[in-house]
């Protein structure tokens, strides 16, 4: 690992020191970032889209098959997961708001019946 104080070095240096580290192996820095997962992912949307054309033909073996099922599967249950949660949160939000406009109108109704109270009040005040 080269440690570099980027106040003491040439601006160009540093520059050119950074492209080659991100660079290396003459790879652009963003193939640099690509993981395994990230590979594998890519392989299994080519291989879903070679699928169609082939006219359905599975040349995986079963082990595969259920691997890759396992993992759809997988991501199935966690966007259903996620779907679920921000469901029960939008009725729970919903609930609030019900409960907070019943609040609201029950205040409003109070509020109007001490003002007729305070208006009876003023009328015998003024006989």
């Amino acid at each position: 690992m080269k440690v570099v104080n980027s106040f003491l070095g040439d601006e160009k240096e540093l520059l050119n020191d950074l492209q080659e580290f991100i660079e290396r192996n003459g790879k652009p820095c963003c193939l640099n970032l690509i993981t395994e997962k990230d590979k594998r992912f890519l392989a299994n949307l080519e291989k879903k889209e070679a699928k169609p054309a082939e006219g359905g033909e599975n040349h995986e073996s079963p082990e595969g098959a259920e691997h890759h099922s396992k993992e759809g599967h997988d991501e199935e249950d966690e966007l259903a997961l996620i779907i679920k949660k921000e469901e029960e949160e939008n009725k729970a939000k919903e609930e609030w708001l019900k409960k907070k406009k019943i609040e609201e109108a029950e205040e409003a109704e109070k509020r109007k019946a001490k003002e007729i109270q305070d208006l009876a009040k003023a009328e015998l005040i003024k006989q």
